[in-house]
């Protein structure tokens, strides 16, 4: 797996992970029915991804964050570390939802 896609599939597992046990996330969002549940999360994976391919382009934090490069590659790229962040998510929210049954 490339560093790119493990970092956003990291990023989506937090993600799913901070919405499951910090107290005030976790109040709002089990107020929310499942289908704004995953509206929401599958839009903050891609404004995640958006903003990572955004800076990779700026050459913004660039030891931090992926290299993507600024064109139709990096692009196929960029959406299959989408994937990857929506898989990461998804496997972090069913293993919390298992363990708390």
């Amino acid at each position: 797996m490339e560093n790119g896609n493990l970092f956003l599939a990291l990023a989506g597992g937090l993600l799913s992970l901070l919405f499951a046990y910090v107290p005030k996330l976790k109040d709002w969002y089990n107020t929310k029915d499942a289908a704004s549940k995953q509206l929401f999360m599958l839009g903050l994976l891609a404004v995640i991804t958006a903003a990572t391919g955004l800076l990779s382009c700026a050459n913004v934090v660039t030891s931090f964050l992926p290299v993507y490069a600024c064109d139709q590659v990096g692009l196929i790229s960029l959406l299959e570390a989408f994937g990857f962040a929506v898989i990461g998510n998804q496997a972090a929210y069913g293993a919390t939802n298992y363990i708390k049954q």
